[in-house]
C-alpha cells in the first residue's frame, strides 16, 4: 500500500507527465465581467487551454444560453465563444492557473473561496491601490500559494447579452514578476501562447497599480457626480477646476507614501492642473467615452483604501476632499 504523501507525489509527477505530452492546461476565471470576459475570448484562441468561467445570476445564464458575445468597437467585429461555467470555487477543484477578474470592491469577499482551494497559482487581474494587504490576507491562510497582480489594458461596456469591448491589437497583460521566476513564466509562456495576447513582466507593477488607481478614483468620480454625461461635466466649470487640482493632490499622497508616480508622463500631465483640465475637455469630447463603463461602488472602495495613506500623510488635499465627498453624497 502507498502512503498518502507518496501517492500525493506519483499524482502529480503524472501530472507533470502529462502537461509535458502536450495535456491542456487548466485555467479558472474568477469572474464573468468585462475583463473576464475578454480574457477568457483571447486565452481561448491557445487550443491546450481548457478554460472555465466563474459566473453567478444572469451572468451564468447568460454565457450558459449564449456563450460569451463580444462586440470589437475598433475592430467592427463580433465573436462568441462557448466556456464551462462554475457558481463556486470548491477546495478540491484544481487549476493550472486561476485569474481572479473581479471588481476592487469585491476582492476581499473572495479570499477565503481563493485561500483554501488547492490551486497553487492567482493572479488578480485589475485595478488595484493596496497588493501588500490582499497578498498577505491570503498568505495567512495558506503560505504554499503564489500571488500575483496584474492589469489588462480594455474597457468596455455590457447591454443585454453583448458587451462591447474596447480594445487596441490583441492586447497584453502586465504581471508583477520578473523573468528569473522560470517556473511561474514558463507557465505564463504556456498559457499566452499563440493567442495574439500578451503578457508582459513588470517587477515595478505595484507603483504603476497605485497611480493608475489614483488616477481613475478622480476621474470616475467626477464622471459619477454627473452620471457620465459628457455635457455636464465640459459645462461645470468650478468642478473641472477642482478635479483638474484632485489629481496633483492624490498624487502627492502617494509619493508622500514612497510610492512614485507610475508612468512619469501620468505625473507631468495630470499633475499640472492646466494641462489636467485640458485633458479633461478634450476627453470629454470624445465619443469613444461611450464605449467605457465605470463602477462607482469599485472607486468608493479605492478611496477607503486610499485613506490608510493620506492619513500617513501631511498632504493638504482640499480639492481631492470636495471631489471625493461630493461623489459619495450624489443621489442615484
Amino acid at each position: 500500500m502507498f502512503g498518502h504523501k507518496r501517492l500525493i507525489s506519483i499524482l502529480n509527477n503524472s501530472s507533470l507527465i502529462n502537461k509535458k505530452r502536450g495535456s491542456k492546461m487548466k485555467i479558472l476565471i474568477y469572474g464573468a465581467g468585462i475583463q473576464g470576459n475578454y480574457l477568457a475570448h483571447s486565452l481561448n484562441k491557445n487550443k491546450k487551454n481548457d478554460i472555465t468561467l466563474l459566473a453567478r445570476g444572469k451572468n451564468k445564464q447568460s454565457i450558459d444560453q449564449y456563450g460569451v458575445k463580444l462586440n470589437h468597437t475598433i475592430q467592427h467585429k463580433i465573436t462568441v465563444d462557448h466556456f464551462k461555467t462554475i457558481e463556486t470555487l470548491e477546495k478540491n477543484d484544481y487549476y493550472d492557473l486561476i485569474f481572479v477578474t473581479m471588481k476592487y470592491s469585491d476582492f476581499n469577499s473572495i479570499v477565503e473561496p481563493i485561500s483554501r482551494n488547492n490551486s497553487a497559482v492567482v493572479v488578480f487581474v485589475g485595478n488595484q491601490m493596496d497588493t501588500e494587504a490582499l497578498k498577505l490576507s491570503i498568505l495567512e491562510k495558506n503560505p504554499n500559494k503564489t500571488v500575483l497582480f496584474g492589469f489588462q489594458n480594455t474597457g468596455g461596456v455590457r447591454k443585454d447579452e453583448v458587451i462591447k469591448i474596447l480594445r487596441i491589437n490583441g492586447g497584453n497583460m502586465k504581471i508583477d514578476i520578473t523573468k528569473n521566476r522560470s517556473k511561474i513564466t514558463t507557465l505564463l509562456d504556456n498559457v499566452f501562447q499563440k493567442t495574439h495576447y500578451r503578457w508582459i513582466a513588470k517587477p515595478q507593477l505595484d507603483n504603476w497599480l497605485k497611480s493608475h488607481a489614483a488616477l481613475i478614483m478622480v476621474l470616475n468620480s467626477l464622471d459619477y457626480i454627473y452620471g457620465n454625461d459628457a455635457s455636464k461635466i465640459k459645462a461645470d466649470k468650478s468642478m473641472l477646476n477642482i478635479t483638474s487640482k484632485a489629481f496633483n493632490e492624490a498624487f502627492k499622497i502617494l509619493e508622500d507614501n514612497g510610492y512614485p508616480i507610475t508612468p512619469k508622463t501620468q505625473r507631468i500631465l495630470f499633475g499640472n492642473p492646466k494641462i489636467a483640465k485640458a485633458i479633461l475637455k478634450v476627453v470629454y469630447s470624445l465619443p469613444i467615452m461611450n464605449s467605457v463603463q465605470g463602477n462607482f461602488r469599485e472607486i468608493s472602495s479605492i478611496s477607503k483604501s486610499f485613506i490608510k495613506f493620506k492619513n500617513k500623510s501631511q498632504t493638504r488635499t482640499p480639492n481631492l476632499d470636495i471631489l471625493l465627498s461630493t461623489a459619495e453624497t450624489r443621489e442615484d
